[in-house]
């Protein structure tokens, strides 16, 4: 996971290089801050009341949710909004360079590796990782396959099926009707 944080973090510094501007690296921090940060509203097993949402928040760097009022926010939509804001950072950083498309590929591959932790978080975060892969770049057919395979492991049929047969239409592969044919047996 390293190596695909750090070759991301090089596409960022180089496309800060050249446009001579810290935004690249300013966005690609924001979401390393925020993907930190969102797993902090899923460490408790019984699950988080509101006052302490708030107070989490209220402690976080991230901005996102510091004005909103939150009152009616459970843990998981306040992730969500946490990873969502992730994803938008990642793809400013990567300026629409596939090759930082690669590196957020091999990120979501080496984050869906890991084992322990909240599976829900992590599944999230690989999710938004290949979301953002396609978000940099839409006609390439890998991340959504990736996509496809990580909301099938969420029980997430229906997403999971429109994201592979957007993978087979960009290009049709062995690997995409497989995913199908497995999801139409899950149902």
């Amino acid at each position: 996971m390293a190596f695909a944080l750090e070759a991301f973090r090089l596409c960022a510094a180089n496309i800060d290089a050249a446009e001579q501007t810290h935004a690249g690296m300013s966005s690609f921090e924001a979401a390393m801050d925020v993907v930190r940060e969102s797993n902090d509203f899923c460490l408790s097993v019984e699950g988080m009341r509101n006052p302490q949402i708030q107070c989490v928040i209220s402690k976080h760097k991230t901005v996102v949710l510091k004005a909103r009022d939150c009152q009616e926010l459970s843990a998981r939509e306040a992730a969500f909004q946490y990873i969502t804001f992730a994803r938008c950072e990642l793809v400013k950083s990567a300026n629409g360079i596939p090759e930082a498309g690669e590196a957020l590929m091999l990120l979501g591959a080496a984050e869906s590796g890991i084992v322990g932790g909240d599976l829900f978080h992590g599944d999230a975060i690989t999710a938004m990782l290949q979301a953002a892969v396609i978000d940099i770049t839409p006609e390439d057919y890998k991340p959504h396959s990736a996509l496809g395979i990580t909301l099938s492991r969420q029980s997430l049929s229906e997403q999971a099926r429109l994201s592979i047969q957007r993978s087979l239409e960009l290009k049709p592969t062995q690997l995409g009707y497989q995913g199908l044919i497995e999801l139409a047996m899950q149902s």
